[in-house]
């Protein structure tokens, strides 16, 4: 069995300034310390200064992302999106960063053009470049999170993102390029999928997919912001849902190992009939039986 990383679905990105993964000594002359917190037998919070400290190098590492998801937010669907992975996809022994985008219904009913995802490549001097486009992972869709995996098992990190819409698989081609290998692959969830989680659960070797998925959610039936007991809260309109909106239900996919994947959730009893509002996945093993 081979599980090379684990993969996180995150919704904010927090500047890291040490790409390079090696420990520094902590530096004075930066804008603030961290601080530690404890509690005295009283109870109060103690700080105290554990000598770590933090430099915002975003804009010259070459990190210029903006997230075009609405301000307003009068949508369920404008409230979700904005993963980040970190992942060496070129195998270079340095980690990039794959930051996938949102969009707007006001936009997606207008048909503009989406926003692109990013991929900074680690340059290895604590700068990044923008391979998004040439790489073949730029459009991924009305993207909400990522996980990465080796899935095909060749040495090389590959890419599923989790979308309002069909989701993609990406495979690592090895010389800097992906494939969108979706249909072949046949895990295109069409459904409001949030969050995903690789691991082998039958131990056959590959990793299978599970799919986590939201609630229903239709462009041509929206729900209209503020109508309705669920959609105010103490007499104040707000969006629509979760509360008064059916769960999507979820997905889990069975690797084939040869390139493609089966749909085994109602076989496995985790296809969710009664539609729990899915925002993340983790596998683990609770009863320790390997």
């Amino acid at each position: 069995m081979k599980l090379r990383r684990w993969i996180f679905v995150c919704s904010i990105f927090l500047p890291v300034p040490d790409f390079d993964c090696r420990v520094r000594p902590a530096r004075r002359d930066a804008s603030f310390a961290a601080k530690q917190l404890s509690r005295s037998e009283s109870g109060s919070k103690l700080p105290h200064s554990i000598g770590v400290t933090y430099n915002d190098v975003t804009r010259a590492a070459g990190i210029h992302f903006i997230n075009a998801a609405s301000a307003d937010k009068r949508y369920i669907v404008e409230s979700m999106g904005g993963g980040v992975a970190l992942f060496d996809f070129d195998n270079d022994g340095r980690l990039d960063i794959y930051l996938v985008n949102s969009y707007t219904v006001e936009a997606a009913l207008a048909r503009r053009p989406r926003p692109h995802a990013a991929l900074y490549r680690n340059r290895g001097d604590g700068t990044f470049e923008d391979v998004a486009a040439n790489a073949g992972v730029a459009d991924p869709g009305w993207a909400m999170g990522v996980a990465v995996a080796d899935y095909d098992n060749d040495g090389y990190d590959d890419l599923y993102v989790t979308c309002f819409g069909p989701n993609r698989l990406y495979r690592n081609r090895g010389n800097g390029t992906f494939e969108d290998v979706t249909a072949k692959a046949g895990v295109g969830d069409p459904r409001f999928s949030t969050g995903a989680a690789w691991a082998d659960y039958d131990r056959d070797g590959d990793l299978d997919l599970f799919v986590a998925n939201y609630v229903a959610f239709k462009l041509d039936d929206l729900p209209e912001f503020g109508k309705g007991p669920m959609c105010q809260y103490r007499g104040v309109p707000v969006q629509c849902g979760p509360r008064g909106l059916p769960g999507a239900g979820d997905t889990l996919y069975r690797n084939n190992g040869d390139g493609t994947f089966t749909d085994v959730s109602v076989a496995a009893k985790v296809d969710d009939p009664i539609g729990y509002y899915g925002l993340g996945a983790m596998w683990t093993d609770l009863d320790d039986d390997g």
